[in-house]
């Protein structure tokens, strides 16, 4: 028998630097609180208001959140496998076309092996529904989405667009509570932290006013 060992480095687990970022979110608030304990580990000062703040962090969307963003202050939106204001979804179609996210294409977590999704290292941190295709987005804005076995569900899917005068990055990976025990999750919460506040992130997408466009 063989075993496959996903090994973590420290630097994945922690910022490296300090940031003032704001916690919120349309969700429960143990959810948030849980949040603000793993966004803290990771070496943030946390704040409930965004006073001087670098980022905003939001669970499962919000209107504050997107108030913020438009602001332009950065975003990273934890949607837990939830439709929100930040990701105007519709069902995927039956035959796959060119709305449909079949790839992965992991480049705001550089140096961190997290492919093939398929791997069972994703099992804790992986949404529980299939995941709608995106309307609008550039494809170079999906950042990770993957299909998982014979009926297509999909296993995760991040991706980014500007709102306003800010940017945000949406991921469906379950990192709210996960974050706290799992190292992967707490590693591609860094990343994502990392990279959306940085010049990196510079999406291609402009949605304008995203209430209008849900349905």
């Amino acid at each position: 028998d063989q075993a496959t060992v996903l090994v973590i480095p420290e630097s994945f687990r922690v910022l490296g630097q300090k940031l003032r970022v704001f916690v919120t979110g349309a969700r429960a608030p143990d959810q948030i609180g849980t949040l603000a304990n793993a966004i803290a580990e990771i070496g943030c000062t946390v704040l409930t208001a965004p006073t001087r703040t670098r980022a905003v962090i939001a669970v499962g969307g919000g209107i504050t959140a997107m108030s913020n963003v438009q602001a332009g202050m950065p975003g990273l939106v934890l949607a837990e496998a939830k439709d929100n204001e930040f990701l105007p979804s519709r069902p995927r179609p039956m035959e796959l076309d060119t709305t449909t996210v079949d790839w992965i294409h992991p480049t705001a977590i550089p140096g961190l092996t997290i492919g093939p999704l398929l791997g069972r290292e994703f099992s804790s941190v992986a949404p529980q529904r299939r995941i709608p295709a995106l309307d609008g987005l550039d494809v170079s804005d999906v950042l990770m989405g993957t299909f998982r076995g014979a009926l297509g569900d999909e296993a995760a899917l991040t991706a980014q667009a500007c709102y306003g005068d800010g940017k945000a990055v949406v991921t469906t990976l379950r990192l709210v509570e996960t974050s706290r025990t799992d190292p992967l999750a707490r590693a591609i919460l860094v990343a994502l932290l990392r990279y959306v506040i940085s010049d990196a992130c510079s999406p291609q997408t402009r949605i304008v006013a995203p209430s209008d466009t849900m349905g």
